[in-house]
């Protein structure tokens, strides 16, 4: 992940996270670190955190292994549930987002970031690109109640990404 997503999951985990909780169990959805340069969501949080990774293959950060289009198993609930730069790889992201809101715990937050504007690139295929409205969209379709969305234009690039804060009632 590039460092701008990563900054701005810091920013969302401070705003959104930190101020509700001091710890507990939070999930990564697509967590294998697929460059051994990549930053990992995981280092965001502290020790109070019970970190578990989810992904289509196994690797590094990887607690969970799933296929696409299969159901999740029964996990969570979490207090935080997180994905950055994975929807984007996703044939049904939308079913993604619904699988958060299932795991996450009536209080808990939904952190994502995707790209906007960024080029075609595997692990294993490219989809979507989304706005902050989009996400949010598929938030709402979810039944999580926004908290936040936009776009983070990079410095000296002509990539944008996308972001939503969410938390279910």
């Amino acid at each position: 992940m590039h460092v701008s997503a990563y900054k701005q999951m810091a920013i969302m985990i401070a705003s959104h996270v930190a101020p509700r909780f001091g710890g507990g169990k939070v999930l990564d959805v697509g967590a294998r670190r697929t460059n051994p340069c990549d930053l990992q969501h995981r280092t965001l949080f502290g020790a109070t955190w019970e970190y578990w990774g989810l992904d289509m293959q196994d690797g590094e950060n990887v607690t969970v292994r799933i296929s696409e289009g299969d159901p999740w198993p029964d996990l969570g609930p979490f207090e935080v549930v997180i994905s950055g730069q994975m929807l984007e790889h996703s044939r049904q992201p939308w079913r993604e987002v619904q699988s958060m809101a299932r795991v996450a715990r009536p209080g808990g937050v939904v952190l994502l970031t995707a790209p906007f504007m960024w080029h075609v690139h595997g692990h294993p295929d490219d989809y979507f690109r989304f706005t902050g409205n989009g996400l949010a969209e598929l938030c709402r379709v979810a039944g999580l109640t926004v908290l936040d969305s936009g776009e983070i234009p990079l410095p000296k690039k002509r990539h944008v990404d996308a972001y939503c804060a969410a938390l279910k009632p």
